[in-house]
């Protein structure tokens, strides 16, 4: 992305302007060259998106218009999707133009940086009048800038500085607004003033910023709309995130009276302050942070945001103003005034995976080095993530004594020093990450030196473990459907208050309706891969395979036993098995193989899952029984091949696929559905779905001896969830993180699909034998309870 601006008098009012990209310095070997038209309304800027170059080189342009010729500025792209090419960048903010002189950018172009990422301040709204004492350069004009014409004027003062011109002029830059772009502490549509123009300056303020910034043409302000959050990624070493931290946000709580804006409170005189509903970024914002996180290993994921994320108490949080009420004093225009949207950010982060993040700030002027997690009360949390916020160019920053006293009651923050400005300069590898805070020695002097404050390396490391273990409400929630399912066998055979063709109905409704409303309820903020991790996979992949074997050695068996079968009955009876097992292991792979996107199938996969499984059992049961003989056992199994055939699993993932490709996410087409058509359509559909299924096997299950399902019911209650259960004990033995939920869940879905058929034993095998009915169902339940409890256990936050 190419930019410049043409200034001068009496420009026309529109403008061609040429523009040239060379591989050399001396543009003997151009790359790329075009022509652009600087309009009048647009304050005769220029805006290149410059295509078909190549990937991770540098580049140099120049302009040329009016028979001129601007200097010529160089910058890069990034490198090929799967390089692994190092970074070398760094961050700035605040640069306000009376405090300080821009020596900080002098310096920061002789580090050959990469990139340059700007996290706002770029200019300041409001100035003191030319009488101001021991200002080190004055403002042009006085009082706040709130017209177009102000807000153009003020960036080209700011533009005119040397230093500020060399470092555009020497390597890319992104750049994110903050409130200074516009009016001090904005929010949204709110400003400080409650001024009822405010959208009106705030157009004007968005127009000037995309008309002085590398932002492309597709992004052209609308009114008092532009989007600014993008992501951009480096290769397949790290992917910056960059934030919207203003535009979207709720206004700051419990603000002082007759105006808008910051102040400092306690959650016990501002209960608004928790309000869970309350957001920084805004829920579309949120949303796509929340599915953007790359979780591939040896990956970086680099948040640029306005403002210090880490929370920073000014008062002990120990010392509780109320009994049932955090503690500590707080700013409520930075994330400690939206600490129910922090924990979401961080939390999202953790749940997905996120690979090494990394969150980078400024605002604050002062650099901070600290450990982020979405429960800072929590002492024996593990950090979510490292943040660097960066001191500002230039604005003045509070007395370091203030900080000081305030480090005792924040044991996270590992650096702070508000006395020194600067920058940070980033060394980027696959192996680390290294930050240098570089300080001016005198911010009044144009050609102050610099120095390295302090040095900081991170290195790439797993995603963290949950520091919670799920809420009580939520194992019941995950449990309960499945205790209520062999419920239901059990009143079926013992209470003469349900007839029994209620039996089949409740059933239906506890595995077609009960379970997708937990799976969509617990889903709707649960990622893909924690509900179904793909590590776990391999091990149901075992599980898999040894239900393939034993069908095999089963039918095998009851052929050598006369029965009548072979070789070729195995082989189908193997693929029976192996087909509903495709759910489970498919959805990953596609997931490994296409990415998150694939996910869409997930949910109806699982599901699909349990009724194949019931024909399988079948099928199982009568070639292990040997009493089916050959037409018996031939018929079993066509029952269940024609289910294989008619299984709308395949078509479930290839749509799934299809809707990844298209850029639809399972989160996006979950929330569009729900909010089309309620919280209660998708079970609703699935209920109605999945009766017709059940009314389709209940002809099978009624004509098969309720003993030929012991073995099989035994096997899958019993040995896959044991199965799952080690691998996720191996896997936490191994250091690598479990969550809890997605354990769970997949422990239950191994074993759900004897469930049905055990409440079927429970039914019907009552008349035959009802202490073996009895010590089945005792069996399951105790299955159910203790498999939950352990997978709870195991899961993140339990002992590995």
């Amino acid at each position: 992305m190419l930019w410049t601006r043409l200034v001068g008098a009496e420009l026309p009012e529109s403008v061609p302007v040429a523009w040239e990209i060379a591989r050399d310095e001396r543009f003997k070997d151009i790359a790329a060259r075009g022509s652009e038209t600087a309009e009048a309304a647009w304050a005769h800027s220029v805006h290149v998106d410059a295509a078909g170059l190549a990937p991770g080189r540098w580049y140099w342009y120049r302009f040329s218009a009016l028979g001129a010729r601007s200097t010529a500025g160089r910058t890069r792209t990034a490198p090929a999707p799967g390089a692994t090419e190092p970074l070398q960048f760094a961050i700035a903010s605040c640069q306000r133009w009376d405090h300080g002189h821009y020596a900080a950018w002098r310096h920061m172009a002789d580090e050959n940086l990469d990139l340059v990422i700007f996290l706002g301040d770029y200019i300041y709204e409001a100035a003191p009048g030319p009488a101001s004492a021991g200002r080190v350069r004055q403002h042009e004009g006085s009082g706040a800038v709130r017209t177009l014409a102000q807000y153009r004027n003020r960036y080209a003062q700011y533009k005119s500085d040397p230093a500020l011109q060399r470092m555009h002029a020497s390597a890319p830059w992104i750049t994110v607004w903050d409130d200074h772009e516009v009016e001090n502490d904005y929010a949204n549509d709110r400003s400080m003033g409650l001024e009822s123009d405010f959208l009106a300056r705030r157009a004007a303020a968005y127009q000037a910023y995309w008309e002085h910034q590398p932002l492309p043409n597709a992004v052209r302000p609308r009114g008092p709309d532009l989007r600014i959050f993008e992501r951009y990624d480096w290769g397949r070493l790290a992917r910056i995130h960059a934030l919207d931290d203003r535009q979207y946000r709720d206004p700051q709580v419990c603000p002082p009276p007759g105006r808008g804006g910051s102040t400092t409170v306690t959650p016990a005189a501002c209960p608004a302050l928790l309000d869970a509903r309350r957001t920084m970024l805004g829920a579309a914002q949120e949303r796509w942070l929340a599915e953007g996180w790359r979780s591939d290993a040896g990956g970086w994921n680099l948040l640029a945001q306005q403002t210090l994320m880490a929370r920073f108490a000014w008062r002990d949080p120990a010392q509780r103003e109320a009994p049932d009420t955090p503690g500590g004093l707080y700013w409520t225009d930075g994330w400690d005034g939206y600490p129910a949207a922090r924990a979401r950010l961080l939390q999202g982060a953790l749940e997905r995976k996120a690979a090494n993040v990394v969150v980078l700030g400024g605002d604050v002027h002062a650099n901070y080095v600290a450990d982020l997690k979405p429960d800072f009360d929590d002492a024996k949390a593990v950090a979510t993530a490292t943040e660097f916020c960066g001191t500002s160019i230039a604005s003045e920053g509070l007395a370091q004594s203030r900080v000081d006293a305030a480090l005792g009651f924040n044991p996270h923050v590992r650096h702070a020093r508000s006395d020194q400005r600067g920058y940070v300069r980033f060394t980027l590898d696959a192996k680390s990450l290294q930050a240098q805070l570089r300080v001016l020695d005198d911010v009044r002097l144009a050609d102050s030196a610099i120095r390295t404050a302090g040095v900081s390396r991170s290195r790439p490391a797993a995603p963290a473990r949950s520091p919670h273990r799920p809420a009580v409400a939520s194992i019941l929630a995950v449990t309960v459907p499945f205790f209520a399912l062999v419920l239901c066998g059990y009143l079926g055979a013992h209470s003469r208050v349900l007839p029994q063709s209620a039996i089949p109905g409740l059933n239906a409704f506890v595995l077609y309706f009960a379970l997708p409303c937990m799976l969509f309820r617990f889903g709707a903020g649960t990622p893909f891969a924690q509900l179904v991790d793909p590590a776990l996979m391999g091990i149901y992949a075992a599980c898999a395979l040894a239900l393939i074997a034993f069908t095999i050695v089963t039918t095998l068996r009851t052929g050598a036993a006369g029965t009548g079968v072979g070789l070729k009955d195995a082989a189908f009876g193997a693929l029976v098995a192996a087909f509903p097992n495709t759910g489970f292991m498919g959805v990953p792979l596609l997931v490994a193989l296409l990415g998150e996107r694939a996910a869409g199938p997930v949910i109806a996969t699982m599901l699909v899952d349990l009724t194949m499984t019931s024909s399988l059992c079948i099928a199982l049961a009568q070639v292990h029984a040997g009493t089916a003989g050959d037409a018996g056992l031939r018929a079993a199994l066509a029952r269940a091949g024609r289910g294989v055939l008619v299984n709308p699993l395949p078509w479930a993932i290839l749509a799934g696929a299809l809707f990844g490709a298209a850029g639809w996410t399972l989160p996006a087409v979950v929330g569009q559905i729900v909010r089309m058509l309620g919280d209660a359509a998708t079970p609703v559909a699935l209920f109605t779905i999945g009766a017709v299924l059940w009314r389709a096997g209940q002809h099978a299950h009624t004509r098969t001896p309720p003993a030929q399902f012991i073995p099989v019911a035994l096997i899958k209650v019993f040995v896959h969830p044991l199965l799952v259960l080690s691998g996720g004990l191996l896997l936490n033995a191994a250091g690598v993180p479990v969550p809890a939920f997605g354990l769970t869940v997949l422990v239950l879905a191994a074993a759900l699909p004897s469930a049905s058929n055990v409440s079927l034993l429970a039914e019907r095998f009552e008349a035959d034998n009802g202490r073996v009915a009895r010590i089945i169902m005792a069996s399951t339940v105790i299955a159910f309870a203790s498999f939950s409890a352990i997978a709870w256990l195991l899961g993140a936050g339990g002992a590995p």
